[in-house]
């Protein structure tokens, strides 16, 4: 069977179930006798066993096979989940990972062998006979004239009707139950088959246990089914005797008049009724869809808007009262489109922070320290594509909290804190940006040890680093390179961590704050927009030239004239709401001069903030607020810090947009 076409649905699904191992698993450390999570784990490695089996990829179908020996073991009550145990789980979690990054990469797991890994699985089950696997049963065949038996499965009044209008129509009605063989690696992929084989010869009105489970394998050795058909006896006998891996096959005839009773040593714990009535699967309330659909999605509606302000722009249609009104019905639905999209491509922070518990775990060990995290906020959406670029930023500032931020137990105790050290990442919504923090409640910045690495390293005089203040002092540990740490480890000390969020974070459009206390901690605040792809924006003219602000960075709009400017370290200010900010003079910014001077000494300026900043930007001339569609320059202008991308406007003229967290 050809199975390529499900590769990226294998792949997704499979990250998902490892992705609930690993989070089950660190739950397990803190809870070893929760048998709802022991249950769980079990259920997702026999799916992703089943899965990979039907790929053909066996090495994650073998060591899922062994996993799941151990974890029946744990639920019988039969092993004792210690620590050990447990970090063999966690190594075998590894292992898969690496064989899906394979399959994703060449599309084989081959190259890896679980040998070791199973072996020491084995190691933990206990060497006795497998006792309870019941012996095969005898195959009845019932010939013509023979007595009908009753049901052992209880049916419905719906049920009960169709077997009796069959009976009118000539139809027979046969329960089966099948026992597979006891080393059957894929039990839902061979009762798949028995259902596939049968259909061909009438139609399975009931099963026991449901349709569902059998799908999840959530069943043992043996199951049963109702089939009414127009064949004979011996015709299902000789459909089912082509299918490997059965035990034993049971064919008995029922009527609808024989009494209906439950089997008692039936090998399941759900009734029939609600076996039945789960058969019937319900229609999924989603869908999976490609990620590349939804960005030509995206691209459709770009193009869309920028087509929608082009005729907005038009000054004849305002002429026609019904061309106006039907242009701004279609600026609603298209700005409702946009909305509509923009949602679909939202997902939660979740899928970013599940990652951290299990690299904190490993961090804590590594450092020997006592370490947790606490995740808040997991539910806040972003754009799929600032998910994308957001987990390396992360675990750099995750791996600085751990080795830097942390004390050691020793340390914390003697300075009265509590043993285990906590990290809160948090996310939340605030305006048009989203914001996660990473917070510790560690030793907190030492801020004389970045006055050091200053002067040692040359980057200010003595005297200007002692006039830093905190903000100043804080904005190097940015810098490549920089570190205050004596010693390299594996996990920091060479100075690259910082830079890389930074970096990273800014070729998202964000900003990244840092506040600190010595001997409470220290807080990294990420401010990033929600979208990448359409915003709305402030367009405003410099010089000849128009330009467009982010309207979530813009605060307020004013004049000013030149007399209310003062100057302070050859730094203009001007004051707003009782503070003074600094003013930037775009066209010198942006090296555009005016053709000629204005005699006005009033001036346009745009309020902007930029983190917990805030500067005045003067322009010559307001446009407007319009929604923009951002376009990346490409990897020849990549290097232009100042500016994050154009826009097409209206009348089809180029307008850049101004990064602000490169404007000032």
């Amino acid at each position: 069977m050809d199975t390529s076409g499900y590769m990226s649905l294998f792949l997704e699904e499979s990250r998902e179930h490892l992705d609930n191992i690993n989070n089950k698993l660190l739950l397990l450390e803190k809870d070893n006798q929760d048998s709802g999570i022991i249950d769980d784990i079990f259920r997702s490695a026999h799916t992703l066993k089943g899965m990979a089996g039907t790929m053909g990829f066996n090495s994650v179908a073998s060591l899922t096979h062994s996993m799941e020996s151990v974890l029946d073991e744990v639920r019988k009550n039969q092993l004792f989940l210690s620590p050990s145990v447990i970090d063999l789980l966690f190594q075998c979690y590894d292992f898969l990972e690496l064989c899906l990054k394979d399959i994703e990469l060449v599309g084989d797991d081959s190259q890896r062998d679980p040998k070791a890994l199973e072996d020491s699985l084995r190691q933990l089950v206990a060497k006795k006979p497998d006792n309870d696997i019941s012996p095969a049963e005898p195959v009845q065949q019932h010939t013509k004239g023979a007595s009908p038996k009753a049901s052992t499965m209880e049916l419905d009044e719906y049920q009960k009707d169709i077997i009796k209008q069959s009976e009118m129509q000539g139809y027979n009605t046969f329960e089966i139950k099948i026992v597979l063989v006891s080393d059957c690696l894929l039990k839902s992929a061979r009762a798949y088959i028995v259902f596939r084989e049968l259909e061909t010869l009438g139609e399975i009105i009931a099963s026991n246990p449901s349709a569902e489970d059998l799908e999840d394998e959530l069943f043992g050795n043996s199951f049963s089914l109702i089939l009414v058909t127009s064949s004979d006896i011996n015709a299902v006998r000789r459909v089912l005797d082509q299918i490997t891996e059965l035990e034993s096959i049971e064919i008995n005839q029922i009527e609808s008049g024989s009494s209906v009773h439950t089997d008692q040593d039936t090998d399941t714990t759900a009734n029939a009724a609600a076996a039945d009535s789960s058969s019937k699967r319900k229609l999924g309330q989603s869908i999976r869809v490609d990620i590349e659909r939804l960005d030509l999605l995206m691209n459709l509606v770009s193009e869309l808007i920028i087509v929608k302000n082009r005729i907005q722009n038009e000054n004849y249609y305002r002429q026609d009262k019904n061309i106006s009104e039907s242009v701004e019905y279609l600026g609603r639905v298209t700005t409702d489109l946009h909305d509509a999209v923009m949602k679909v491509r939202m997902v939660p922070v979740e899928i970013v922070f599940n990652r951290f518990p299990r690299i904190v775990r490993n961090l804590a060990r590594e450092t020997n320290k006592s370490v947790e995290l606490i995740t808040r906020g997991a539910n806040t959406e972003v754009d799929r594509t600032i998910i994308d670029e957001l987990s390396e930023p992360l675990i750099h500032l995750i791996r600085n909290a751990v080795d830097h931020g942390l004390e050691t137990r020793e340390e914390r105790i003697a300075s009265g804190k509590p043993e285990t050290g906590v990290i809160i990442l948090n996310a939340y919504h605030e305006g048009n940006n989203v914001v996660i923090e990473v917070t510790d409640d560690g030793r907190g910045i030492d801020l004389s040890k970045i006055r050091e690495q200053i002067i040692m390293k040359g980057l200010a005089s003595e005297e200007a680093a002692m006039e830093m203040d905190e903000a100043r002092l804080i904005t190097y540990i940015f810098n490549t390179g920089f570190t205050t740490s004596e010693n390299v480890s594996n996990i920091s000390g060479r100075g690259v961590g910082l830079d890389v969020v930074k970096t990273s974070i800014e070729s998202l459009g964000g900003v990244v704050e840092v506040s600190t206390a010595a001997g409470k901690g220290t807080s990294f605040h990420i401010r990033l927009p929600i979208t990448l792809s359409i915003i709305k924006a402030l367009l405003v003219k410099v010089a000849d030239e128009k330009y467009a602000l982010p309207f979530g960075n813009v605060i307020e709009l004013m004049e000013a004239r030149q007399s209310q400017i003062t100057r302070l370290k050859k730094q203009e200010l001007i004051r707003f709401r009782s503070h003074l900010i600094p003013v930037i003079r775009l066209d010198r910014l942006l090296e555009c001069p005016r053709k000629r001077k204005s005699d006005s000494d009033r001036m346009i300026m745009v309020v902007v903030k930029k983190g917990d900043k805030t500067y005045a930007l003067v322009v010559d001339d307001l446009i407007g607020q319009q929604e923009i569609v951002i376009k990346s320059l490409g990897k020849y202008l990549s290097d232009v810090q100042i500016v994050s991308g154009a826009t097409i406007l209206g009348d089809g003229s180029i307008a850049l947009i101004l990064d602000i967290n490169h404007v000032a």
